[in-house]
């Protein structure tokens, strides 16, 4: 998710995603993997945090790129702007 949203923004982004588990739920489970860990479950959520991101047109860019590539709804995708740590 993260390359994804960096071929829109040219920069990296935080992302942070909800699973639901895999047992409670009838959707394709959808599988990500970090360095860190590996989640198998069906994503119920997302948000992303990026350069950009308080521009409705990256958000539209990006929620479409979400909905699809996750199957989840935009209801379920926050995008908003990436400050300063």
């Amino acid at each position: 998710i993260k390359q994804i949203v960096k071929t829109i923004t040219g920069e990296e982004a935080d992302v942070f995603l909800t699973y639901e588990s895999s047992s409670t739920t009838q959707k394709p489970s959808v599988s990500f993997q970090t360095e860190q860990t590996a989640q198998t479950g069906c994503i119920c959520g997302v948000a992303v945090f990026c350069k950009g991101g308080e521009n409705p047109a990256v958000q539209l860019r990006i929620m479409r790129l979400l909905r699809t590539t996750l199957r989840i709804g935009c209801e379920s995708i926050y995008i908003g702007e990436k400050t300063s740590e």
